[in-house]
């Protein structure tokens, strides 16, 4: 009886800490795509997942969908789901110069 307990305790215990580790940084990503789909609003400059930079021209929220201008008079329909940030350039630079610090060091 008392290894039954002590393989029920660590099955819990394993199951935790798969919800922990896996799924609780999910489903706070996903809560802040959610949020950040809500604030987006026209004239917003946002990166994609396929790592198109473009400007949001209009926004369905009903349909999930928003028409993105990547260049002059070409627009893109893009699921609001797949906008991932609003393009911060200067941030994109120090993200590049803390990787490439990184790597020099461990050179």
């Amino acid at each position: 009886m008392a290894e039954f307990i002590v393989v029920v305790f660590v099955l819990i215990l394993g199951m935790g800490a798969y919800w922990i580790f896996m799924l609780m940084p999910k489903q706070r990503d996903f809560v802040q795509r959610q949020q950040l789909a809500r604030t987006l609003k026209a004239g917003d400059e946002v990166i994609t997942g396929g790592g198109l930079v473009g400007i949001v021209r209009h926004i369905d929220a009903e349909s999930g969908i928003a028409k993105i201008e990547i260049a002059d008079g070409l627009q893109v329909r893009v699921l609001t789901a797949a906008i991932l940030d609003v393009y911060n350039p200067d941030e994109i630079v120090r993200n590049i110069n803390i990787g490439r610090t990184e790597a020099q060091e461990t050179e």
